[in-house]
């Protein structure tokens, strides 16, 4: 059993029927200029901030901001989901 990449992943879905129709019902998500956070709410739940933008790249979840390098990079102080790049 090998297992694939998701470069091998999503060579396979593209021109999907499945994938094309399940988009159209996917949740915009936005990320937070000010924190970075994902959400898909109208406020950012870390930090309260409106400035949401549609334009991001990268994720990365936080799970213990006390100890995480990519946390401490970031200046990420909470847990959860955030984009490494926003415009």
């Amino acid at each position: 059993f090998k297992q694939k990449t998701a470069y091998e992943i999503s060579l396979g879905l593209v021109g999907s029927e499945m994938c094309i129709r399940d988009r159209s019902k996917m949740v915009k998500e936005l990320a937070c200029r000010d924190c970075k956070c994902v959400t898909t709410a109208k406020i950012c739940p870390s930090c309260k901030s409106t400035d949401l933008s549609p334009d991001w790249n990268g994720i990365a979840l936080i799970v213990n901001p006390e100890t995480s390098k990519i946390a401490e990079t970031l200046g990420i102080k909470k847990e959860g989901k955030y984009a490494i790049k926003v415009t």
